[in-house]
């Protein structure tokens, strides 16, 4: 199955790099730049879709969505950036998905591929282009 998966660009992701820059001010202008670990990030994609939850809820927002994806009422997952540097207040990660977009979104679908629970009703008689 495919799913489409969207990121939220909102303004606290902004300030995050506002935060990365300043952190950063201390290390050496000749600092290699190390390549991120895509193996582990997948691994915090999943961990984030699982885990997270919303400031004073007892309802995980991404596994509800999952759940709409896998029953085919939802079509969309909008993964929010401020959610994302919420959850662990991870400023790295979150920078680099805002970085470089187009890889995280196939991170996250690798993700909701291998968290994707079963359907949780009948959906035999739904005739949509997913059953070609």
């Amino acid at each position: 199955r495919t799913q489409k998966v969207s990121f939220a660009i909102q303004k606290a992701t902004e300030e995050s790099s506002t935060l990365q820059t300043t952190q950063n001010m201390d290390k050496p202008i000749n600092q290699e730049r190390q390549l991120p670990d895509y193996a582990h990030d997948l691994e915090r994609c999943k961990d984030f879709l699982n885990g997270y939850q919303e400031f004073g809820e007892d309802l995980f927002k991404y596994q509800e969505m999952l759940q709409e994806i896998s029953n085919r009422t939802r079509i969309e997952i909008y993964v929010e950036l401020d959610d994302v540097l919420a959850y662990k207040q991870e400023i790295d990660f979150t920078e680099r998905i805002r970085r470089n977009t187009n890889r995280y979104l196939k991170l996250f679908c690798e993700a909701i591929d291998f968290l994707l629970p079963p359907p949780s009703v009948d959906i035999s008689e739904r005739e949509d282009i997913w059953d070609v």
